[in-house]
């Protein structure tokens, strides 16, 4: 793709330009949106049970992380319920399976937060259900967890745009600006510099795809 750069006409570096530019715009959007999402549970948000469940299932719309995904059960005190397991599915990364214990009749809020294998990202919700006919919503334990951003995904979501914007940069460069036509030695420094300029979008575009 680079060589066309150096080789083609105007026109054609001008559109490879704003290709390139597009692609790295859209695969910022699509880092922003993709998120791994509740898309149905058993129990139910707001769910009553008639007995207390043997699992409690979680399925999200992208594919999850158990090692590094977290779920915490509250009792209508607020006081956490010991879990016994935490895992997958068997064959399907999307669904995620808490084994609680045996559950007294009366209200409880499931706090999850997990990572997406997709994208890297956490994300979290609530989850609150009942057990017995009696049970009162309404008193469940709602408040949500204050959750801290990692460091490391900070770092690598920023150096992912530090190199997208090297990257647009370069090109916008080697494109508006690096294109006089003078005397030959002049315009022999322009090409130096383009292609140097040229590689370091090459160099930007490389790693923004590889963090």
């Amino acid at each position: 793709m680079f060589a066309l750069f150096l080789s083609g006409n105007r026109f054609l570096r001008w559109g490879l330009a704003v290709v390139l530019t597009l692609i790295g715009a859209a695969l910022g959007v699509g880092e922003a949106l993709a998120h791994a999402a509740l898309v149905r549970s058993e129990p139910s948000d707001n769910g009553i049970l008639a007995a207390s469940p043997a699992e409690i299932r979680l399925w999200f719309s992208e594919p999850i992380s158990p090692q590094f995904s977290t779920v915490r059960l509250l009792d209508v005190n607020g006081h956490e319920v010991k879990l016994e397991s935490l895992h997958l599915a068997p064959q399907d990364a999307y669904l995620l399976i808490v084994d609680p214990p045996e559950l007294i009749p009366g209200v409880y809020s499931l706090h999850w937060r997990v990572l997406s294998e997709t994208d890297g990202h956490f994300t979290q919700g609530l989850l609150v259900f009942g057990v017995g006919e009696q049970a009162n919503l309404a008193s469940a334990t709602t408040a949500e967890e204050e959750v801290s951003v990692p460091v490391l995904e900070v770092l690598l979501r920023g150096l992912n745009y530090g190199l997208l914007a090297g990257m647009i940069g370069a090109v916008m460069v080697v494109q508006g600006v690096l294109t006089t036509q003078g005397a030959e030695a002049v315009h022999e420094a322009l090409q130096r510099g383009r292609r140097r300029i040229l590689k370091w979008a090459g160099l930007c575009a490389w790693l923004y795809f590889l963090v």
